[in-house]
């Protein structure tokens, strides 16, 4: 919680500040290319030729001391990350980390061993943004990062330029910039703490908070009747779903304990006696109906009751002697019972 709420703090604050006090487009950058780097030195953009990555530490050093920074901004081209966005709201950073830790493991192909992942936070604070994150490959920051750690040249800030027909510029948030300064604890911050106790950055942060919270009742008052419809929508469908899949487990069970018409059918040719034989059998839903002839159709009853299978036999209609033989004609129903 606390983490979350400095965090929160510093972007805050940093978004108050107007961006002509720090002017970071006029900061040396690194841009990683497609196809290999560049070195933008007061808009003058100067190749890097074989993807020389301790080429191009040694030139950012010179143009951080020649434009007299303290520091130089890592831009990535689309193509050298993936953005993912996660919310439509704005969420605290561990909530994203969490939520970006299980996107990359379900949703992506990427091993978190050969990837880092970096909450993102909007340039243009101003502006509705949704929670996102980037999705990097190792071999590709972390050889610029070490070869500007060891010229000594800190990283100002990573940018996430937009692919062709967006205008959304991302950077990385303040915690995930520090961890990758390898910037501790406590210089981290010790500035924005002091800042906290200052009544004037309260009151400062007192409108923006006013106005962001404005701005998201606005939009949430614009955008919840079309979720609640598309809730009730889902919630019809869930249930639609979950009748069905109570009418599958039903009928799954009741095929599971019905017998199969040939275990049946052994069961009735074993119990009857040898003087008799069937001319017509049907079983349906449970009960069974047996036509035949016999030497005595009484006798019959007795070992289809004996049958751990069989139960509740009884003549269907009366007995009929066959004329002129010694048979008789019989008709029984009887219950066959589930497993």
């Amino acid at each position: 919680m606390l983490t979350d709420f400095l965090s929160w703090w510093r972007d805050t604050l940093q978004a108050c500040v107007p961006p002509s006090w720090h002017r970071p487009q006029d900061s040396p950058k690194i841009v990683i290319k497609r196809a290999g780097l560049a070195l933008v030195l007061n808009d003058d953009v100067q190749p890097i030729e074989a993807y020389d990555i301790e080429a191009a530490a040694r030139l950012a050093a010179e143009g951080v001391a020649a434009a007299h920074r303290a520091a130089l901004v890592v831009a990535l081209e689309p193509g050298r990350f993936v953005l993912r966005k996660l919310s439509p709201a704005r969420l605290p950073a561990s909530r994203v980390r969490a939520m970006a830790s299980f996107d990359l493991e379900s949703a992506t192909p990427f091993a978190t061993s050969d990837v880092r992942c970096f909450v993102l936070r909007p340039v243009d604070e101003t502006r509705p943004s949704p929670t996102a994150y980037a999705i990097v490959k190792r071999n590709v920051i972390d050889p610029i990062v070490e070869a500007l750690r060891s010229v000594s040249v800190p990283i100002a800030g990573v940018v996430f330029l937009p692919a062709q027909g967006e205008d959304q510029i991302w950077a990385l948030s303040t915690g995930d910039l520090a961890e990758l300064n390898k910037t501790p604890s406590w210089r981290r911050n010790f500035p924005w703490i002091t800042v906290t106790v200052i009544m004037l950055a309260s009151a400062a942060t007192f409108a923006h908070l006013s106005s962001s919270y404005s701005l998201a009742q606005t939009q949430v008052d614009e955008t919840l009747p079309a979720l609640e419809r598309k809730a009730k929508a889902v919630r019809d469908e869930l249930n639609r779903r979950s009748a069905r899949m109570a009418e599958i487990k039903a009928l799954r069970r009741n095929l599971a304990a019905q017998r199969p018409m040939a275990e049946v059918l052994e069961e009735i040719a074993r119990v009857l006696p040898d003087s008799a034989y069937l001319t017509d059998l049907s079983i349906k839903d449970g009960s069974a109906s047996l036509v035949g002839f016999g030497q005595s159709a009484s006798a019959i009853i007795a070992p289809l009751e004996g049958s751990p299978m069989l139960k509740g036999a009884e003549f269907a209609s009366p007995v009929v002697k066959i004329p002129g033989q010694d048979g008789e004609r019989f008709d029984i129903t009887l219950n066959v019972l589930s497993r």
